[in-house]
Formats: structure tokens, sequence, C-alpha cells
């Protein structure tokens, strides 16, 4: 059985257990933490780093590179893009998570997660802060995503100045990342969830907040409008809202008590 060196703490190690996963490969987790490692660890990983993929004999540290193994022992389900330049732009931005972002983002995780967990010593906020300022655009609890037309749209439930939501959308072609909506007022919209793209062009957004909860539209001119509400469990979230290939049907779900409504009507007098 292959062996996965490393800590699930570290987003390395987590890429390969995602990707061991997704490719149904049953393997061993040893843990190794990355400081102050074994020299018997680095005649597998000689700078010391997690994670290291053990198959039998053949032993390959640094995630990009158990990936690269994993694509080509284990094609099927293939984790790149089959075009060629979508291949490119996948390993581009494989490429920046694994630098620029790690650069920024993993002093906020050591000072926050690892130094009072593990060295039981206080986070340096401060250092937190410069590294989330320079860090551009930030995300609060991403939740919902659809991709259509070449664009994913998704929420990121708890972002923007006040905290009660926004709504984004980005073109990997141009890689343009634009914000549609920032909730400004929670009557108006109130934490959006998941969403959904309908046939037509319309956002649909669910809502997650209390005490009431509806289905929500987004207009093309940033206007939101209501759609539905739920009246069988109000504080109950909006979740899994999903087309029919052919447009006539919207299916969503009430979270509580779990039952699935099916939705249909004029669609092409209004804006979903």
């Amino acid at each position: 059985m292959p062996i996965l060196h490393g800590a699930s703490g570290s987003p390395f190690v987590r890429k390969i257990q995602v990707i061991l996963a997704e490719k149904s490969i049953q393997y061993e987790q040893v843990s190794v933490f990355p400081m102050g490692v074994s020299d018997e660890y680095k005649r597998k990983s000689p700078l010391g780093k997690i994670p290291c993929y053990e198959d039998g004999d053949f032993v390959l540290p640094d995630s990009s590179c158990i990936l690269a193994y994993l694509e080509r022992t284990q094609p099927r389900p293939p984790l790149y893009p089959e075009d060629a330049q979508q291949f490119g732009r996948a390993l581009f931005y494989e490429e920046y998570s694994d630098s620029k972002l790690t650069e920024t983002l993993a002093p906020i995780f050591f000072q926050r997660f690892v130094q009072p967990r593990i060295f039981k010593k206080e986070a340096d906020e401060k250092l937190c802060r410069e590294k989330l300022e320079a860090s551009g655009t930030l995300f609060d609890y991403l939740e919902g995503a659809d991709f259509k037309n070449g664009a994913v749209t998704f929420n990121s439930a708890y972002g923007g100045d006040n905290n009660h939501g926004q709504v984004w959308r980005y073109t990997p072609s141009s890689g343009k990342l634009r914000l549609l909506y920032e909730v400004a007022n929670r009557d108006v919209l109130d934490t959006p969830d998941n969403v959904a793209v309908s046939p037509r062009g319309g956002v649909l957004l669910c809502e997650d907040g209390y005490p009431r909860n509806f289905l929500r539209g987004l207009s093309a001119d940033g206007q939101v409008f209501d759609f539905a509400e739920n009246l069988v469990d109000g504080d109950s979230e909006w979740s899994g809202p999903a087309y029919t290939p052919d447009g006539t049907w919207l299916v969503v779900t009430i979270q509580r008590p779990g039952i699935t409504v099916a939705i249909t009507g004029p669609w092409g007098s209004g804006l979903l």
C-alpha cells in the first residue's frame, strides 16, 4: 500500500489527500512534522519538506511532482484539463497557490494556529494584519458556486465590509474577477449561500440568514429582487439549486425538514 508522509495541517499534504480520494487510491499516512525532520526522512525528501509519497520502492517528494506521477499511474479520473491552454492555466494556478499564495498566508496560519496550539505562544497579530493587507482580495466563508457561460459565480457568505456577504464572478479565460454584489442591507439580501445561474443568465441566490430566508434573484445591473420565501421553516436555509438541462424547471431544497421542491413557470418573462 502506498505511504503518504506528512502532517494533515499542511495544505500541500491535504492537496495530495484530496487527489488520492478523487482517484480512490487507498494509502497509509505516516505523520511527519516539517520541523527538525530525521536524517532518515531526508533520505526520502532531501529538502526535508512534506509531503513525500512512497509507492513500493519508488519515493517522490513535492506535492506537484506527486500529482504529476499519480496522473500517469492512475489517469482516471483526470484532474488536469485535456485542452492545452486550460492545462497550462491549471499549472499556473497550482504554482501560484504553491508559491505566492502560500508565501502570503502561511505566516498567518503559523501565527494563529501553530503558535498557540503547538508552541503555546500568542499570535503576532501585527504581522497577520500586514500579511492580510498585502494579500489582495479576501473571501470570508466561501459557499456555493456555479460554472456557466465560461465563468464561475460564487458567494462569500460573510464577505464585505460589514460581513453580510458578497457575490463574485470569475472568468478564467480573461483572468477577470468581478464583484457582482455586496450586501449592505440584510433586509434586501441576507447571507448569500448556494447559487445557481439560470440558462437565461440570471443569478439565483439562496439565503442562509435569520429569522427569514428567501430565494433572491440578482439582475445583470446589480439589483436584488425577491423570488420565493421559505414558509415551511422560516429560519432554515435554501440549498442545492439547479436548473434542469432544458431550463424549464428549477429544483431546490429546504434544508430543514429536508424537502425538495421543483418550480416552473414563464421564465422568459422574468429575470431568471
